[in-house]
């Protein structure tokens, strides 16, 4: 389990840390590791504009998918 807090709205201004959190949750999710966390809005309001905007459209649906209740649980 990761706790994580205060999670910022991302843009192009800050799109090496936008990408580091991509990289975080694609681990998180390949490994099934519950994520809780707090964040600055909706998972799909985090990164709305700029270069890697569509990618980040794949982490918004991941942390959608992370929220279920039976996440990381049993071995797929």
């Amino acid at each position: 389990m990761l706790i994580l807090e205060d999670i910022p709205q991302l843009s192009a201004s800050n799109y090496n840390e936008a990408k580091r959190f991509v990289t975080l949750i694609d681990a998180l999710y390949e490994a099934k590791v519950r994520l809780i966390c707090s964040a600055a809005d909706e998972p799909e309001r985090l990164y709305i504009e700029g270069s890697g905007s569509f990618e980040f459209e794949r982490t918004a649906s991941r942390l959608r998918e992370m929220q279920g209740a039976d996440w990381g649980k049993g071995s797929d």
